[in-house]
């Protein structure tokens, strides 16, 4: 955090009103942020990017229209370097199910490019279950380029 509002200052050229009003914007987020580790593990994510979202929000409220225009470019850098860990499963033919700890990265909403050890180019990757004796579901193709991985 002390990077990012470092760069902040740096980069946007804020006055001695907006630095001290980030500070308290970050005094009053790192109190929530630090409640999250109360919150259940299930909610945890899920509250943070609120967090993460309403620190942006309350940035952007004391910058002029020309640090906005900055700033939307910082957070759309730092979206983008941004990757999630997770995990999938891949069909190993002799073993059933693995389960292979990735992390993502490019996306554009239809296909996602991950990695992991022992993730490899042709891996049969578990997208859902079928109950047994279900009738199979067909599903619509996703538009859009595929990334490779």
């Amino acid at each position: 955090m002390r990077q990012f509002r470092d760069r902040l200052e740096r980069d946007l050229a804020l006055t001695d009103d907006q630095r001290a009003q980030l500070d308290a914007i970050f005094g009053a987020m790192r109190e929530k942020f630090a409640a999250l580790r109360e919150a259940p593990e299930a909610d945890r994510a899920k509250l943070a990017e609120r967090n993460r979202t309403e620190l942006r929000e309350r940035i952007a409220d004391i910058l002029n229209p020309d640090q906005k225009k900055k700033y939307a470019e910082i957070i759309a850098e730092i979206a983008g370097r941004q990757s999630s860990r997770g995990r999938l499963f891949v069909l190993d033919a002799g073993s059933g199910p693995r389960a292979v700890a990735v992390r993502t990265g490019l996306t554009d909403g239809a296909f996602t490019e991950v990695s992991g050890e022992g993730l490899k180019e042709g891996d049969t990757i578990i997208v859902g279950v079928q109950a047994a004796g279900a009738p199979a579901q067909k599903s619509a193709a996703p538009a859009g380029p595929r990334l490779p991985f």
